[in-house]
């Protein structure tokens, strides 16, 4: 409080000095004879020292905030961000004012704790800026926003919900900003499972919905995304909207918290094609499936999710699917899978993935076992027939990443069920038909580079020694499968390398 007056007596000082000034060159001007022109310096001069004199007087009042006492204002500065953001901030050693571009403090290098005293946020830049209206004493001043820039969120599954509990503050007259940081989500054993780069998130109060909005730009795993989540505390409801543009996929998301058990209904929508699901939100379980009402788009789906420990139990059917576009070395599916995120050995997962229709090829029965067992994946069972004229299953599979690339291995084995149709459908010389009832052989599929190498070929469980050739070989899926003349001339060529 002593260096608060010492301000005003250092301010009072200052005015009687520009006082004295004035007059001093006022009455310098007497001594010119020029009535005229003597009557127009002073209106200049005057005008002048008056716009001088009010932007001292605004520079005063708006550097008020600097002569305050720094020990009792840290403790002011955390308590109103403790209770206005629900943000326990450690400590402000390095607390700055500055009042450009607006009247703000500034601290570097500084700490937020959670519940339970642990670091949860390091922050290199933090800016607290501060109300206009209340300057004359510290217990007055009001916090309109913070601004964290380079810093680090360090998230688990204990805290996983912190960005979301931000929502439940008031932002009527405040707001949060998050600029140039990254969130690491790590596991129980602090490994980083993953790393999101935020570009900027803001946290504010929409005035024309009345509802405390998020806007976010990020990017995860490399791939940019938007997310935006509006959370109306009067009706108890959420609403967010997750963009992948560079994939045309989007999930909007509506989620009701009136009640113990929560239901929400969540919208994917992937080129212009839009699947719901209604889920329900229980304390360590969600279930969901499409509505009853709606099962006849394009996928039907149910299943449930235990949260502790994490498994996922669901049955996925589609009318129609395209494996060309899951399996391109750019897709969204496959940029996840390299994150190697479910390799985590507290992940158990089994999907049933189910087609009437698969692209781009005419076939049957299509089912896909996506299973997670002790970190490692699996599409183990999954199995489809070619029109009536072969069944296909694999086993032995893996799906891992390697040298960046990844990769998909198992072993096919193929049932020939109609013999004599097939050598129609390709046109096999009577020469090179031979009694095949059934084939087998190791693969491995690059998703990256779109290729895939056939190995251990056996015919009637038998390893030919005249197809040993193809053995190993690498066939690019873009160039070699796609293209039905040289698929055609390949199983061709099989049948008569067999034949001999």
């Amino acid at each position: 409080m002593e260096s608060h007056n010492n301000f005003f007596k250092i301010l009072k000082k200052k005015i009687l000095y520009i006082d004295n000034l004035l007059k001093r060159n006022l009455n310098k001007l007497n001594i010119y004879n020029y009535p005229e022109k003597k009557k127009n310096f002073n209106k200049n001069n005057r005008v002048s020292l008056t716009l001088v004199f009010i932007i001292f007087l605004i520079a005063g009042y708006l550097s008020i905030p600097a002569f305050y006492d720094k020990n009792n204002l840290k403790l002011l500065l955390k308590s109103q961000i403790s209770q206005k953001f629900n943000i326990n901030l450690n400590s402000l050693e390095t607390l700055n004012y500055r009042f450009l571009p607006k009247p703000h403090f500034s601290v570097q290098n500084l700490s937020a704790l959670d519940n339970k005293k642990t670091e949860l946020i390091e922050v290199k830049d933090f800016k607290i800026f501060i109300s206009l209206k209340k300057f004359l004493t510290p217990n007055s001043i009001e916090i309109t926003s913070i601004v964290f820039e380079n810093s680090n969120f360090n998230l688990t599954d204990k805290n996983s919900d912190f960005f979301i509990r931000l929502l439940d503050n008031d932002f009527l007259n405040s707001s949060i900003i998050i600029k140039d940081s990254n969130i690491f989500y790590r596991n129980l054993s602090e490994e980083v499972l993953f790393i999101n780069n935020i570009k900027k998130i803001k946290y504010y109060y929409n005035s024309k919905k009345s509802v405390n909005s998020l806007k976010a730009k990020n990017e995860l795993f490399d791939v940019p995304y938007s997310l935006e989540i509006e959370n109306d505390k009067i009706n108890k409801k959420i609403f967010s909207n997750l963009n992948f543009k560079n994939f045309n996929f989007k999930i909007e998301n509506q989620f009701d918290y009136n009640t113990k058990d929560r239901y929400g209904i969540i919208n994917f929508i992937y080129s212009k094609k839009k699947i719901p699901v209604k889920y329900q939100l229980k304390k360590n379980s969600l279930s969901f499936q499409t509505p009853e009402d709606l099962m006849d788009l394009t996928m039907f789906s149910v299943g449930v999710i235990n949260l502790k420990p994490f498994f996922l139990d669901a049955d996925l059917k589609f009318n129609e699917l395209d494996i060309y576009n899951l399996l391109k070395s750019n897709s969204i599916l496959v940029e996840f899978f390299k994150t190697e995120i479910l390799n985590n050995k507290n992940i158990y997962a089994h999907t049933k993935i189910s087609s009437k229709k698969v692209n781009p090829i005419n076939i049957d029965n299509f089912l896909i076992n996506f299973k997670i067992e002790d970190g490692l994946i699996n599409l183990d069972s999954t199995k489809f027939d070619w029109l009536e004229y072969l069944a296909l299953k694999i086993s032995n599979s893996a799906i891992f990443v390697k040298n960046d690339n990844l990769i998909f291995e198992g072993l096919i084995t193929i049932d020939i069920k109609n013999l004599d149709m097939i050598f129609q459908f390709f046109q096999i010389a009577k020469s090179a038909r031979s009694d095949i009832k059934n084939l087998e052989f190791a693969f491995s599929y690059n998703f990256d580079q779109e290729n895939i190498k056939f190995n251990e070929i056996k015919v009637n469980n038998i390893i030919n020694e005249n197809i040993k050739s193809l053995s190993g070989k690498t066939f690019f899926v873009k160039d070699n499968f796609k293209n039905q003349i040289y698929f055609k001339n390949f199983i061709n060529k099989f049948f008569k390398s067999y034949s001999g």
